[in-house]
Formats: C-alpha cells, structure tokens, sequence
C-alpha cells in the first residue's frame, strides 16, 4: 500500500471530489493505475511505523519527485502552481519508507511498507538512453508498465533534450519497485544531480542494502 497526504492550504477543498471523478473514468489494472489514500500524517505512522526518537535517519535536499504518485502527478496536473523541481526527503521508519514531497511551503506524504518493497536502483541518464533493453527504468517504458502523466521521463528516449521550461533531464534517475495490496507492481521515479550521487548512494547502501541494486 502507498499512503498520501497534503496540508491543508488554499485552493485544496475540492479534493475528495476531484479525485473520486478522476479514477472513477480510469481503467483499474495491474500495470499501473490502482486507486490510493489520501491520509494524515499520523497515519503514516500508522502505518510503516514512527521515526526514531533520537536519531532520525533521513536523505533530505538530495532528490526531486519525477512520478509514480497517481492521486499527487494529478493533482499537479491539475494546479498550474507547483514547482518544475519538486524537492523529495526520504525517511526512515520502522516499518517502511516515507517520501515527502514539497512544493513551496506545502508538504506532500507517500510511503512504502518493507514488505512490499522489492527493489531500488539508481541508473545513470545515458546508460537508460544507450542500454534501454538491460534498463529497468528503460524496459519499463518499453513495455508499457510506466505512465508519464507530467511529461517528466520523455527526456529519456529523445535524446535528453531539455524540458519546455528549460529544466535539462537529470543526471540520475532513483526508481522504487514494490507491489500495492492487489500484488500489482508500481514505480516511484526520483531523480539526483551528479553531485548528489554519493550521498545518495550512501544513504541507500547503509540504510536500504537489501532493496538496493548497484
């Protein structure tokens, strides 16, 4: 299961119906679209569990948000107010992993229980482009299995050419595979700069080495 959450701010009342009218018109399969939660921070602690007390292990200012969640990609699709970099923390709990979103001074929650996590992997932008067939980020797309609703991985197959509003392709691409509760397999896409790698990788390796694919 992956939970989300924004705080409450203007122009977010009409959610419940925005989003009810949105899936109710999409096709429910296994490939990608799953209808998800909108929660309350608390939940989330709910549950994948709290941060730690004294030490909170976290990768914060390190990663932007590229897609993979549904109810958040819609909502951005929607408002013309975010941000084209929208800055992505990774937290540590005990029972998951929580991802936070933020576009200006709102926050947005997703997580991804442990046991529904099934790998991590960091992939460089012309190895994707070059070796789309031995990619996982790459046979995903080729296959059909990975939406692109914000336009944000078309970069990939046409030759990293930068974005409409001059944001260039990013350097890394930090994708998340697990499956929801129906066993179905999803993505959440991040991505890095060069000069964040080894923190990055660092943080994956000490905290995430089991799920992480060098």
């Amino acid at each position: 299961m992956i939970l989300t959450k924004v705080k409450a701010g203007a122009g977010f009342s009409s959610y419940s119906h925005f989003f009810v009218d949105k899936f109710e018109k999409c096709i429910i399969n296994c490939n990608y679209v799953t209808l998800m939660q909108l929660l309350e921070k608390n939940e989330i602690a709910q549950m994948i569990g709290n941060l730690g007390l004294f030490h909170q292990v976290k990768l914060m200012n390190k990663l932007s948000y590229i897609s993979g969640v549904e109810p958040f990609d819609r909502l951005v699709q929607e408002k013309k107010t975010f941000s084209p970099k929208l800055t992505t923390n990774l937290l540590m709990r005990k029972g998951g992993l929580e991802i936070q979103i933020s576009n200006g001074s709102q926050q947005f929650y997703a997580a991804i229980p442990f046991q529904n996590l099934n790998d991590i992997v960091l992939e460089d932008k012309e190895q994707i482009l070059l070796r789309k067939e031995r990619s996982v980020l790459g046979k995903a797309m080729l296959r059909g299995n990975l939406l692109d609703p914000l336009g944000r991985l078309q970069n990939i197959f046409t030759d990293l050419i930068p974005h409409k509003g001059g944001i260039k392709a990013p350097d890394l691409y930090l994708s998340f595979s697990f499956q929801d509760d129906n066993n179905c397999n999803r993505m959440i896409i991040l991505s890095c700069m060069y000069k964040n790698k080894l923190h990055v990788s660092n943080f994956l390796c000490s905290h995430l080495c089991e799920y992480y694919k060098v």
